[in-house]
């Protein structure tokens, strides 16, 4: 018995060392999920329809972190506050289009998504959400753009009509990046 346990042990022992031997501790990049930029477009008009234009700039995503190797799109949100006096039941049907020097393309558009729906920071990949279509050539537009060296400033325009006026709400957009760290040396 006593054997078995020594077996155990020094095959451990052995297995650990070549491990330990082959893998360079503290060299590995760090990872940052969830590092965000984004603002807000601010809806207040009588009418039922709006078309509100915002820049966001994405290098504010690696603002805050050093020596950064790589920036990976991660997510996009949208969040409606319509605690201004926008009813929840209030239904908007548009899009939501990026544009920066070189592409323009919609990212999503809406069929009569409720304001409700998005009375919480909801994701655009939220697949609960069945009135809000992705377009897979906008999301890569934004995976492209956050993924350049120096990423650029990206336009976002929302315009949408609605079953309800007045419309006073404030639409929140958050684009998320996973960041790379460079390798110690």
């Amino acid at each position: 018995m006593k054997k078995n346990i020594l077996a155990v042990m020094t095959c451990s022992l052995f297995s650990l060392f070549i491990l330990s031997s082959c893998i360079n501790w503290g060299t590995n990049p760090l990872v940052f999920n969830g590092s965000s930029t984004g603002d807000t477009l601010r809806v207040d008009t009588q009418a039922s329809t709006f078309y509100k234009v915002k820049s966001v700039d994405l290098n504010k995503v690696r603002s805050d972190i050093a020596d950064v190797d790589s920036v990976k799109f991660y997510n996009l949100t949208i969040l409606i506050d319509s605690t201004s006096g926008t009813p929840a039941g209030t239904h908007l049907s548009g899009f939501m289009v990026a544009v920066n020097s070189l592409v323009t393309d919609t990212v999503v558009t809406l069929s009569g998504a409720s304001v409700a729906d998005f009375a919480t920071e909801r994701s655009i990949f939220d697949k609960t959400l069945p009135a809000l279509k992705l377009n897979g050539a906008g999301v890569l537009h934004l995976f492209n753009a956050i993924s350049l060296p120096t990423p650029p400033v990206v336009t976002f325009i929302m315009g949408a009509s609605s079953d309800n006026t007045p419309l006073h709400f404030t639409v929140k957009i958050k684009v998320y990046g996973q960041i790379y760290t460079k390798p110690k040396n």
